[in-house]
């Protein structure tokens, strides 16, 4: 029973330190999301039920912290859950330079997205923040990108005591 309860306990913490500590070191709005990078390794890594509760929750507990309509957040995560569960069908997820770019790209994708619903729905232009916030968050959320997903990788091995990474060469 309490190894059911860890996960969204660990998803909801990661949140709270994102939102808490990782702001104190933003620069000029730039903020490092690691919760983009938990939900791109859950569609590469994950199956899609864990996957999507994993993006379900990450979304909710983001909507219910910092989010100023609910249920924004819960759809830019799985819509970029569901771009990496696809990606990770035909690509090799665990290259570095292929993760960099995908995570940059996922960023872009994710401020993309909440820059047009700001603009549709509560009529607030923000499309000025594109190059001078979202692509340096990219830039740099997308280099920590290997680094987070080692990480998690080896705290997925920890907890479901398996090593699910390809052998290498032989």
């Amino acid at each position: 029973m309490i190894a059911v309860l860890w996960p969204p306990f660990l998803l909801l913490l990661l949140v709270i330190v994102q939102v808490t500590i990782l702001d104190l070191f933003s620069v000029g709005g730039i903020t490092l999301e690691l919760t983009i990078i938990v939900v791109i390794y859950a569609g590469f890594h994950l199956d899609v039920l864990r996957g999507g509760l994993v993006a379900l929750l990450l979304g909710f507990f983001l909507d219910c912290l910092v989010s100023t309509t609910f249920g924004i957040y819960i759809f830019v995560y799985q819509v970029v859950f569901a771009f990496s569960l696809v990606a990770s069908g035909r690509v090799y997820g665990e290259k570095r330079s292929l993760v960099v770019i995908f995570t940059a790209c996922c960023v872009l994708l994710e401020g993309v997205l909440l820059l047009l619903y700001y603009h549709f729905f509560l009529d607030i232009n923000l499309f000025g923040t594109i190059a001078r916030i979202i692509v340096p968050q990219a830039i740099a959320v997308g280099l920590l990108g290997p680094f987070c997903f080692r990480l998690m990788h080896r705290l997925r091995i920890f907890i479901d005591a398996e090593d699910t990474r390809s052998p290498g060469r032989l």
